[in-house]
This record gives structure tokens, C-alpha cells and sequence, in this order.
């Protein structure tokens, strides 16, 4: 409004040039000091005119910013309709692993337990790699007693709602397969555990690209170990380096079902 009031009170643009204005007599009784009769009307047309012109210069500009913005915000929503069926599909794999194997830990009508929070933008964030040079197989333990042989691979440098951490991603395959593993395991605690989500923490599974320098770590896909459903599964303990020291309210949460032994689950 204040840009609008100012193009309104505008100056006179030939006046204060020194340009334009009555030519030939009309000049010349102008000069004289005397005031030429249209003079008042040739300049109060070229000032409203120039005024106009102005004004609509702004108007159009104002669309064109409107559309932009209107452009902008729809974009964001598709963007985020889209991240948010992928999260869905992502999960009604997840649940199709836990009930369609063999060996599977839960049957088909134990998903109606299963949770998860609402899928959120925060907990999507983009992550810095650092890939592992010289690194030796080591055994991870697993909540059953036994272990899983495993080789650090890269360090995931990331912030979370400002606040700086890093998770380690672990490889499980060796020689050839190692050049052949699609996903890096990734388990991990955080300040959520025991009372939202499992308390012997959660696991990610995430793709590093050869040469790739950042990847997008998306804590909605965080899922339970089987060991959250039923006993008797080898399932590996987050280790210490692996802990975040914050609530990360994203991904599955707590199981709401009825634990069963390995044996009952089988199908």
C-alpha cells in the first residue's frame, strides 16, 4: 500500500526531466510567462498516463508473484503426498516380511498391532558420508546370545532439528557379495526407547551409492527388530556408537500385540 500511495504522488516525470511540454507558440507563450490554455491538460494526461503504466507494471507484478507462491505451495504438497505414500508402501513391505515368510515372527492378523508415528518431515534429513578405509570384521551381539559377523563401512554425519549426531552404517557381506549388497545396515537407540518405541532399539536399512557424498536418511522408515514381536531371534544389539541422544519420534513404535516364542510363531 505505501508503493501504491508513492506511485500515486509521483512527480511529474517530463517536468522533472526538463523534457516534453507544449512545442512551437505554445512553447513560446509558456516561456513568455503567461500559461499556455492546455497546457495544465497536456501535463496532467502525460502524468496520468505515466501513473497508469506504473501502476500497472506493479498490478502485473503482484500476479506474477501470487502465481509463483500459489505455484510453490502446491508443489511442496505434491512433494509431500508423495513422500508420504512412499512411507506407506515402505511399511506394508515391512509388515508383508513379518507375516508371509516361513519363518516370519507374526501372523496375518498380529499386524492390526503394529504402529507407527505419523510421518514426518524432520525426521527426513540429509546425511553427510564418510566412507570407513582398513576396516576388520567384528562380531555384533544379538539379543538371543549369538552374534553377526560384521565390517564398518561409513559414518553418517546429520543434524536433527538443529542438533548434531552421527550414526554408523554397517556392511554384512564380504568379498564378491560385498559389491553386491544393495542396503547398509543400520541399528541404532535413541531417547524413545522403552517407552514409545522397542527398548532394544530400532534398525534402518539404507542405499550408498558408489561416489555418492550425501544420502537422505529418512527416520520414518526406522523399523523393530523381530526380537520386538517374539523371542528366540538373532537379532543384532545396537552398538554404544550407534546411540542418538534425543527422542526420535518417527518410524514404528511399540508393539501393542502379544509376544510369542519363535515356535509359535512359525507358520
Amino acid at each position: 500500500m505505501n508503493l501504491l500511495m508513492q506511485i500515486i504522488k509521483a512527480p511529474d516525470p517530463a517536468a522533472a526531466a526538463g523534457k516534453g511540454g507544449p512545442t512551437g507558440d505554445a512553447r513560446r507563450w509558456h516561456n513568455s510567462g503567461n500559461r499556455y490554455p492546455g497546457h495544465y491538460c497536456w501535463q496532467e494526461s502525460v502524468l496520468l498516463s505515466t501513473r497508469i503504466s506504473v501502476m500497472t507494471r506493479f498490478f502485473a507484478g503482484l500476479h506474477v508473484i501470487t502465481a509463483f507462491i500459489c505455484c510453490a505451495a502446491v508443489t511442496g504438497t505434491v512433494q509431500a503426498q508423495n513422500r508420504k505414500a512412499e512411507i506407506e508402501s515402505f511399511r506394508k513391505k515391512q509388515q508383508a516380511t513379518l507375516t508371509e515368510l516361513e519363518d516370519s515372527p507374526l501372523h496375518p492378523e498380529d499386524t492390526a498391532s503394529i504402529t507407527y508415528f505419523p510421518p514426518e518431515e524432520d525426521f527426513a534429513v540429509m546425511a553427510r558420508i564418510e566412507l570407513l578405509r582398513g576396516e576388520k570384521p567384528f562380531e555384533m551381539p544379538a539379543f538371543d546370545g549369538s552374534t553377526k559377523t560384521f565390517v564398518r563401512y561409513a559414518i553418517l554425519h546429520f543434524q536433527l532439528k538443529g542438533k548434531p549426531h552421527r550414526l554408523t552404517a554397517f556392511r554384512s557381506g564380504f568379498g564378491a557379495l560385498a559389491a553386491l549388497q544393495p542396503t547398509y545396515f543400520v541399528p541404532f537407540r535413541d531417547e524413545t526407547n522403552a517407552a514409545t518405541t522397542y527398548g532394544g532399539g530400532r534398525y534402518m536399512d539404507v542405499a550408498i551409492p558408489p561416489g555418492a557424498e550425501n544420502i537422505l536418511l529418512d527416520f520414518n522408515k526406522a523399523y523393530n527388530p523381530w526380537c520386538a514381536y517374539a523371542d528366540g531371534f538373532r537379532c543384532p544389539i545396537p552398538p554404544a556408537e550407534n546411540t542418538i541422544s534425543q527422542a526420535v519420534e518417527a518410524g514404528e513404535r511399540n508393539y501393542r500385540g502379544t509376544r510369542r516364542s519363535r515356535n509359535s510363531a512359525q507358520h
